[in-house]
């Protein structure tokens, strides 16, 4: 993964970039300026996705929950830093054992916690 390239850019400024690229080549598209939509928008993913916005394509992936796994491991599969999932730990959100010399966490975790997180946000509904 290369390094993102607007340093001073914030997570609402990164999600802008990736989304005017995609709003710029349907325009392309629409002005018949793309001879092979498929190749642009697999080249546009791959962009994307090498400097970590991977969320732009959505890939079917079969998670073991109960596998723990390195925090750089954890981060790729819900497109997350690896600091995020450090993070996590720390605050005991997600649980965190040591395998050898490096922490290991377990993917179900993550998917309790942003289970818990999306029904927090969620407003009430008739109540």
């Amino acid at each position: 993964m290369s390094v993102w390239p607007w340093v001073t850019d914030s997570p609402e400024d990164r999600a802008r970039r990736v989304a005017l690229s995609y709003r710029h080549l349907v325009e392309r598209i629409r002005f018949d300026a793309v001879a092979d939509v498929g190749a642009e928008l697999d080249a546009l993913d791959g962009r994307w996705a090498e400097l970590g916005a991977g969320w732009v394509k959505p890939t079917a992936l079969e998670l073991d929950t109960a596998e723990w796994v390195t925090a750089r491991q954890l981060a790729d599969m819900f497109h997350k830093t690896p600091q995020w999932v450090h993070n996590m730990g720390s605050r005991g959100h997600i649980e965190v054992r040591r395998i050898g010399d490096s922490p290991r966490y377990c993917v179900g975790d993550v998917l309790a916690y942003e289970v818990k997180r999306r029904q927090r946000r969620r407003p009430d509904q008739g109540k």
